[in-house]
C-alpha cells in the first residue's frame, strides 16, 4: 500500500544501531537473522540540520543580494533512551564488557576514543495520515554515523542513556544501492525520512552459499508479504520477485545467494 508522505507524528517508539561491516552493510555474521541492537526504551531521537551559509553581498550602502552556501557544520543529534544499554554502549565504543565476582563492567574514557565503530541508525514514531487520519509510521533511517554513548550520572532523577550522534554524508542507502539524480534527486545523503503503513523494520543475514530460506524475527512477521511491503538486496542488488518467494515469516531464494554476501531485507510488521 502506498503511502502519502503526509504525517501527523508523535514520539519516539522503536530504536536500532546497525553496526557496519567494511562494505557499509549491516554486520550480519551468519544466516541468523541480524536486526541490530535494540535501543531498549527509546525517549528521544534528534536529528539537526544546521543553518546555511548566508553570504551578504553589499554595495551602496544596502544589501544587494544574499547568496546561500550549504553549512560547513556537521548534522548532528542527540539519543535519549530509558535504560542503560550497556551491551550496546561497549559494541559501539569499540570495547568489551567483563565479569568480575559475578558483575558485569565496561570501561569509559579508554584509548579507543576516536576509533568508535561506524554504525547505521533505524528509528521510528507513530503518525496519522494527515487526510484519512489511520495509523501511519514515520521512519529515519541513517546509513552511516558515529553514536557516542555518554555515561549516566546518579542523581534522585531517572536515569538516561544519552548518545551524541554525528551523521556522514553517503552515496549509498543502508542496503547498498548507490543514490542518482533519476531516483532520489541527489548523490549523497546524511539521512533518509519516510512513511510506513507499518512498523518498519531492516534485517540482514550473511549467505553461506546453500541456504535459501532466511527468517524475519519470529515476533515480528511481515504485516504484507507482497513485493511492495517487503524488498530484499543481495549485496546491494535488488532480488527480483520471480528469483524468490516471500512469506510472513522471511524469504526463500530459488538460487542460494553466494558465499558471503549481505542479505538486507526492509518491509513492514
Amino acid at each position: 500500500m502506498a503511502t502519502s508522505g503526509n504525517q501527523l507524528a508523535v514520539g519516539a517508539r522503536g530504536g536500532f544501531i546497525f553496526p557496519l561491516d567494511t562494505n557499509g552493510y549491516p554486520a550480519a555474521t551468519s544466516t541468523t537473522v541480524y536486526e541490530g541492537l535494540e535501543i531498549k526504551g527509546l525517549k528521544a531521537s534528534d536529528l539537526n540540520i544546521p543553518n546555511p551559509r548566508v553570504i551578504t553581498h553589499a554595495g551602496n550602502d544596502r544589501v544587494l543580494a544574499n547568496d546561500f552556501l550549504p553549512s560547513l557544520e556537521p548534522i548532528t543529534g542527540e539519543i535519549r533512551a530509558a535504560n542503560l544499554g550497556m551491551s550496546v554502549n561497549a559494541a559501539i565504543s569499540n570495547v568489551l564488557t567483563y565479569t568480575e565476582a559475578g558483575m558485569t563492567f565496561m570501561p569509559w574514557g579508554t584509548d579507543q576514543q576516536g576509533s568508535e565503530i561506524d554504525v547505521a541508525l533505524l528509528t521510528f514514531q507513530q503518525s496519522l495520515d494527515t487526510d484519512l487520519k489511520l495509523r501511519r509510521w514515520r521512519v529515519i533511517i541513517a546509513p552511516k554515523m558515529r553514536a557516542i554513548p555518554l555515561a549516566s550520572g546518579m542523581n534522585e532523577n531517572p536515569n538516561e542513556q544519552r548518545y551524541s550522534i554525528v551523521s556522514n554524508p553517503s552515496n549509498k542507502h543502508l542496503w547498498g544501492t548507490t543514490l542518482s539524480v533519476g531516483v532520489e534527486g541527489v548523490t549523497e545523503a546524511s539521512f533518509h525520512e519516510g512513511m510506513s503503513t507499518y512498523r518498519p523494520n531492516l534485517v540482514a543475514w550473511k549467505a553461506n552459499g546453500s541456504a535459501t530460506e532466511f527468517l524475519f524475527p519470529t515476533s515480528k512477521p511481515a504485516a504484507d508479504f507482497t513485493t511492495p511491503l517487503i524488498k530484499v538486496w543481495d549485496n546491494g542488488t535488488a532480488v527480483a520477485g520471480g528469483d524468490m518467494t516471500l512469506a510472513a515469516d522471511g524469504v526463500t531464494f530459488d538460487v542460494a545467494p553466494t558465499t558471503g554476501h549481505i542479505i538486507v531485507a526492509l518491509y513492514e510488521y
